[in-house]
């Protein structure tokens, strides 16, 4: 499961610095890099409701079912449709009120990590910056 929700923030993660070369402004809202661990959350819950209701709709007993089949089965699931998946969660973030105040408060938690990320971070030195050691 851990290499899925890896797999999936690393796509994210992608997709991100796919998006911010093509749009070379870091003021654009943009979900991906803004609030990536709410979207990656909401396509999965979403991908497990989906399953379930596919299990019910089979004749399935869900209580007869592990919750780990139900995960490699929406593991699957997502894996396959993942873009559609990906913007739904969007959707949903932009038109729930109390998601998109979980979204804002990610995005500014990652927007005060990236300042405090270019702030310490420094150059390397050049070799005739160096000290020498005798």
């Amino acid at each position: 499961m851990h290499d899925f929700v890896r797999s999936l923030m690393h796509d994210l993660i992608i997709a991100l610095v796919l998006n911010e070369r093509r749009n070379g402004d870091r003021n654009v809202v943009d979900p991906l890099a803004n609030y990536p661990h709410l979207i990656a959350t909401l396509a999965m819950q979403k991908t497990i409701t989906i399953v379930k209701r596919e299990l019910a709709a089979k004749g399935v007993k869900l209580h007869d079912v592990e919750m780990r089949d139900i995960k490699l089965l929406a593991e699957a699931y997502l894996s396959s449709h993942r873009a559609e998946l990906i913007r739904l969660a969007i959707d949903t973030v932009v038109t729930a009120d109390s998601l998109r105040q979980l979204a804002e408060s990610e995005a500014r938690r990652r927007a005060k990590a990236r300042a405090a990320l270019s702030h310490t971070s420094k150059p390397p030195l050049k070799s005739s910056q160096k000290k020498r050691w005798s």
